[in-house]
């Protein structure tokens, strides 16, 4: 076990390596307006491709812990391939190459877009304060950009000195935003790797178990990366609207996209897992005492999946609002203090006579225990935030390149 743990783990630094430049690229396609791209890439990468790869490397050709490490790099690369087919298509190279001026973005080319892929809000950056407008004539030809009262256009080259290459104020706004963000994300991985350990330490769990919980596992991670993009889009919308100032429309687009993620989450997700388990089960596994023991834990997929994105939507804003300590805190008390203790005195001890199919339930439900008491306290939060203070903090970040600094 060491020995394949080992190796899992090098093979995932390349996967790291790759999730670091495509983090990077999303968030240059969200922020320039294409929200609905990341949407579509994280919905070909990680309900097609993470199925298929998984599907094919771990259950038919059987290849194990290192089948687990193609399949997390191949998607990361898949991921990096679909951003380089948009940044074709988009004709958004300048952007990567040199920072300049998009060249091609005209009505002509967004009115052949499928709708799926075009700007959020009609071919137009939402965000007044943040991004200017761009103006068409009657021929549909876009005109040039001309930077609003209020804002510097990033498609426009600023005068000599107006910028620098290098600014402390940028940096020290990065870190403000970066580490927490790994903190929280780190906070809550861990938790992970505990369900892990956790499942293989039942007394009593046999192989067939191991398989199904590990099928689990990767049907979790598949989830996942299907929620990337809507919980990108999310709080990039949202930011763009405090960036504006306009508070208002960002708590009301806050409490629309929350609600709209919960029910299509339901619709999309939950529901067909539940209706289609035994029929899931079945193709995942050809053997049947392992599908006998992933139907027992199944089900689970549903709330995990449900409770994991209404409490991303509602901790989305968190950090971007300087409440970073907050959000490490009450993850911290709900994923350690609250569920794991739990978890482990109901599996990993005989405190309670529970057999080994519901310690198996216990443990791939870790994570949800830990996800709706976070949700519910940040969904609570949300509704007494001073959205106007916020707009202020948010837009005073966003506009941090028209201050000079020494």
């Amino acid at each position: 076990v060491a020995v394949s743990a080992a190796l899992y783990c090098k093979m995932m630094t390349v996967t790291a390596a790759l999730l670091l430049i495509e983090m990077h690229v999303e968030i240059v396609f969200v922020s320039s307006g294409y929200a609905r791209s990341a949407t579509f890439n994280s919905f070909i990468t990680g309900m097609c491709a993470d199925v298929a790869l998984s599907w094919l490397l771990i259950y038919r050709l059987d290849l194990g812990v290192v089948g687990c490490a193609l399949v997390s790099m191949s998607v990361r690369a898949a991921r990096l391939i679909v951003w380089l087919l948009l940044t074709c298509w988009f004709r958004l190279w300048p952007l990567f190459v040199t920072g300049g001026p998009r060249e091609g973005l005209d009505a002509s080319i967004r009115a052949g877009l499928p709708e799926i892929l075009r700007f959020s809000d009609g071919g137009r950056v939402a965000g007044e304060g943040l991004f200017p407008a761009c103006t068409t004539d009657q021929a549909g030809t876009s005109m040039a950009v001309e930077p609003c009262a209020s804002s510097r256009s990033m498609s426009v080259q600023p005068e000599a000195g107006e910028d620098r290459l290098f600014s402390w104020r940028e940096t020290h706004e990065f870190l403000s935003l970066a580490l927490p963000a790994i903190g929280v994300n780190l906070t809550g991985w861990l938790i992970f790797e505990l369900q892990i350990v956790a499942v293989t330490n039942i007394r009593g769990v046999s192989q067939a178990d191991l398989a199904a919980g590990a099928i689990w596992i990767q049907g979790e991670q598949a989830l996942s990366a299907a929620q990337t993009g809507w919980i990108q889009a999310f709080s990039m919308r949202i930011i763009m609207l405090l960036a504006s100032s306009d508070d208002s429309g960002a708590r009301k687009s806050f409490t629309l996209l929350s609600l709209l993620a919960a029910v299509l989450v339901a619709s999309t997700t939950c529901i067909p897992l539940l209706v289609f388990a035994r029929v899931v089960c079945h193709l995942a596994s050809n053997d049947t005492d392992v599908v006998a023991s992933l139907e027992h834990i199944f089900w689970m997929l549903a709330p995990h999946a449900q409770s994991r994105v209404v409490s991303l939507t509602a901790t989305a804003l968190l950090i971007p609002i300087g409440k970073w300590k907050l959000q490490l805190i009450a993850t911290f008390v709900c994923f350690y203090l609250i569920s794991t203790p739990l978890t482990v005195i109901l599996t990993l001890t005989d405190l309670a006579p529970i057999n080994v199919p519901t310690k198996m339930v216990i443990c791939v439900g870790t994570t949800t225990v830990a996800q709706v008491p976070l949700a519910l306290f940040s969904l609570a939060y949300m509704a007494r935030l001073d959205w106007s203070a916020v707009s202020k903090i948010i837009a005073s970040r966003a506009n941090t390149d028209l201050t000079a600094d020494g």
